[in-house]
């Protein structure tokens, strides 16, 4: 996963947990950091479940081996990438309202609803 990430994530110099993706600008580079993230927080969510799993059946509570902060790592790669698919709703959201001609069209029909509401 961390060796072929999408064009936009490999050329950026920003960590993941402070990414803002301002710099987006088309539909398919969205789409296709959002593939890419939701995969990987798939896999860590299967991995870590599996770690757990394997960690009750083979080790003591006193002795894991290193194994419980290695899951703790992977649960807090979790938690930012989580957040990071938090963070890309907005900037995707931006790409599709300026490429989508109908958005205008439903805007311009709710502030109309605002306008007759009052």
């Amino acid at each position: 996963m961390d060796a072929s990430p999408p064009a936009f994530l490999a050329s950026t110099k920003t960590p993941l947990s402070a990414q803002t993706f301002k710099d987006v600008n088309s539909k398919e580079v969205c789409h296709e950091i959002h593939k890419h993230l939701f995969l990987k927080l798939q896999l860590l969510d299967r991995v870590i479940r599996a770690r757990k799993l394997h960690m009750s059946r083979f080790f003591p509570m006193d002795m894991d081996y290193g194994h419980i902060s290695y899951v703790e790592n992977l649960q807090s790669q979790k938690g930012t990438i989580t957040r990071t698919l938090e963070l890309l709703e907005h900037p995707t959201s931006e790409v599709l309202y300026k490429n989508e001609q109908w958005f205008k069209w439903v805007r311009d029909c709710q502030n109309d609803e605002e306008e007759n509401r009052d």
